[in-house]
């Protein structure tokens, strides 16, 4: 079990439905697709990819300061205590004590807040049905869609991973109001600490917070989905050659947790599909936890920068080795490793790609691009379109195989994490560590 097992639940309370998405500080957008694992959102890739209209509504950013606490209280004053100096910096101004109080206790301290959801929903959830229903957008059943988020310009968060804890943190910024850990002038210092170990952030541009919804397709009576439902309807569209255009679309509805499109097939059946928004009972039903692994690498206190161990780099690489025996043995494609690096990149970066600006990235020739492009092709994990604003440049288009793939990728690459435990041995030297913030 990870520490968000006791995090999310909460969050989703003080947020007013929305999830925790902070370790690590994943890059998200409005119309991400992907599953719940290990107790947070897992990236798969953008609905934009398959090209659904997606507007984003982005509200005036605020000036004030926000805070989310659960069994941690912060005590300020005076630095009068001689924290860890650090060359080059002020001696700190102010010093804040924060006790924890059980495992999974926590404190959010951000500042200016902007908020994002989708401005155009109607015509992305009736796009979206549409290219679901013929094939074309291939959503599994426990797929979840970011529909909304918030960033803060500055955010300063610690999760206690013990039963009891407390960090002394020292530095400059202001001794009373609200969040006052959110706007640190140059960054904060670890004087003193007791009991727990702690996961922590303090950055600039953060999304601490994001909202689901779940797509479900069935009856339009509102029932249960008979058994391989969806599978039958894209074999109906397979089968009969249907093109998407004879989907009629006979309602739409939006309320507050549940948004619905009703379409007409060709064959007159009605199907309905609902976009749920996700609460934290379904949050944990969808959640795919594998309980002899951890993603996290504890942040233990000590003096000067966390150090990866070597028996955390072994896990790593036998991970590494499991994954790529397991390609070998299964009869899908067999790909370089500039091959999958390629396919990588196609899918789990958020802009889509060019040949030449993959050249770029990956420090490679254009040909060598081609050629990769070329074996991917073969397996149809990419196309290649060419660029109706500039003819002299090719876009790669992503799959519904390659998306495949990828999920078949990433679930060999959590059996072969859930074999080893990934942790980072405690440091015996309790005394400082500092915590870097980007302000």
């Amino acid at each position: 079990m990870t520490v968000l097992k006791e995090v999310q639940p909460r969050v989703h309370d003080l947020t007013g439905g929305m999830f925790a998405n902070w370790i690590p500080p994943d890059r998200v957008e409005i119309g991400d697709y992907g599953v719940i694992t290990l107790e947070r959102f897992q990236r798969d890739g953008n609905l934009r990819n398959w090209n659904i209209l997606c507007e984003v509504e982005t509200t005036e950013k605020t000036d004030g300061k926000l805070e989310y606490s659960n069994r941690a209280r912060v005590h300020a004053g005076a630095a009068l205590t001689a924290g860890a100096r650090v060359p080059g910096r002020k001696s700190p101004k102010a010093s804040a004590k924060i006790d924890f109080k059980g495992e999974g206790a926590f404190l959010y301290h951000l500042s200016g807040i902007t908020s994002k959801r989708l401005a155009n929903s109607r015509a992305f959830f009736e796009d979206l049905t549409r290219k679901w229903l013929a094939g074309d957008v291939r959503l599994e059943e426990n797929t979840v869609i970011i529909n909304e988020l918030r960033v803060a310009d500055k955010a300063t968060i610690i999760v206690s991973e013990g039963h009891e804890g407390s960090l002394e943190l020292q530095g400059d910024f202001a001794l009373s109001g609200q969040a006052i850990l959110a706007d640190v002038k140059g960054g904060l210092t670890v004087a003193a600490s007791a009991g727990s170990l702690f996961q922590w952030l303090a950055a600039d541009g953060t999304i601490p917070v994001i909202g689901l919804v779940r797509p479900v397709m069935g009856p339009p009576d509102g029932g249960p989905p008979a058994r391989r439902f969806l599978p039958r309807v894209w074999h109906l569209f397979k089968q009969n050659n249907w093109d998407i255009r004879v989907i009629r679309l006979r309602g739409f509805s939006a309320e507050p947790k549940v948004t619905r499109v009703t379409a007409e097939l060709p064959n007159k059946e009605v199907v309905a599909v609902g976009f749920h928004a996700v609460d934290a009972v379904e949050f944990f039903k969808l959640n795919e936890h594998v309980s002899k692994a951890s993603t996290f690498v504890k942040a233990s206190v000590t003096r000067g920068p966390n150090i990866i161990t070597n028996e955390v780099s072994d896990g790593l690489a036998g991970i590494l080795r499991t994954t790529i025996v397991e390609l070998v043995r299964r009869d899908g494609p067999d790909l370089s490793a500039r091959q999958l690096g390629v396919f990588l990149t196609c899918y789990l970066e958020t802009e889509a790609q060019t040949v030449r600006g993959l050249a770029a990235k990956l420090g490679v020739s254009k040909p060598a691009i081609t050629r990769a492009l070329d074996r991917l092709s073969e397996f149809d994990l990419v196309r290649r379109k060419t660029d109706p604003q500039d003819r002299r440049s090719v876009l790669v288009q992503r799959t519904a195989t390659g998306a495949a793939f990828l999920r078949e990728l990433r679930f060999i690459l959590r059996d072969a994490a859930a074999a080893m435990l990934i942790t980072a041995e405690p440091a015996r030297a309790p005394t400082a560590l500092a915590l870097r913030a980007a302000h």
